[in-house]
């Protein structure tokens, strides 16, 4: 009988050992599995930040190549007002007003 309790009490004491290792190897899991997640989440993070920081440089490249072209417009536009003022004087006024008024 005394045998039979030793048993008992060692295979309660085997279970209990292998109950503890079950929740280590459950807990180990788990925090591996938190710590792969969180460094995906790190990786994705910085996947996202560098796709802004792309796409913000894209749109200043974006901007200042649309303020160019205004610039360029602009000096476009001067310069055919010009010559479309010079036209339209020559066009109106006789050449000998002209040369006097040049003179």
């Amino acid at each position: 009988m005394d045998q039979a309790h030793a048993s008992i009490s060692e295979a309660e004491k085997k279970t209990a050992e292998y109950e503890e290792r079950m929740r280590r190897a459950r807990a180990e899991i788990i925090a591996a599995r938190e710590q792969r997640l969180k460094k995906l989440q790190a990786e994705r993070e910085q996947a996202l930040h560098e796709a802004r920081e792309a796409t913000a440089e894209r749109v200043r490249a974006g901007r200042a190549e649309i303020e160019q072209s205004v610039v360029d417009a602009r000096r476009h536009i001067e310069k055919v007002s010009m010559e479309l003022s010079e036209q339209i004087v020559r066009a109106v006024m006789p050449a000998e007003t002209l040369t006097e008024a040049a003179q």
